[in-house]
């Protein structure tokens, strides 16, 4: 068995010049595109989380996602009573659109002093405009609720 060795005084294989990562520039650049994102997406959105529902029926009612406030809509609630942490009752609701409407109703269980107790959804599809609907109330509770009061009422166009 003999050995290998190279020869001697011929010139080395051609071999192309180390390219450079640019890691710093790759991770400035991605950087700089997430600033310019999100900057993009906060005007977008308004900016800014101030509660911009705009005149209600009653002071702090929210509309939630719809364009309008329906907090005239509900017309009654009744917060039944509780057992075993949940809770029942029921909301009537007046359609004051010119088009058949869907309904998110939420209210919070208060106590004889007002302490937040648990909370409550109602749902109603398909109310057609200038029709009534009365829907049961469900929530969870802790303690003896005194009374409920209405907190967001979302009327939606139905599909």
């Amino acid at each position: 068995m003999t050995n290998y060795q190279a020869p001697q005084n011929q010139p080395l294989a051609y071999q192309p010049p180390r390219k450079p990562k640019h890691t710093f520039r790759n991770l400035a650049f991605v950087g700089l595109a997430a600033i310019v994102l999100i900057i993009t997406v906060a005007v977008a959105t308004g900016g800014s989380k101030k509660d911009d529902n705009g005149p209600a029926k009653s002071p702090g009612v929210s509309r939630g996602i719809a364009a309008k406030d329906a907090s005239a809509d509900v017309t009654k609630v009744t917060c039944g009573t509780a057992s075993y942490g949940l809770m029942s009752g029921q909301v009537a609701i007046t359609n004051h659109s010119g088009g058949r409407s869907d309904y998110t109703i939420s209210v919070v269980y208060l106590d004889a002093k007002g302490t937040h107790l648990g909370e409550g959804t109602a749902f109603v599809q398909n109310v057609e405009a200038h029709q009534k609907a009365v829907t049961d109330l469900v929530g969870t509770v802790t303690g003896k609720p005194a009374s409920c009061k209405v907190t967001e009422v979302q009327r939606t166009a139905s599909v």
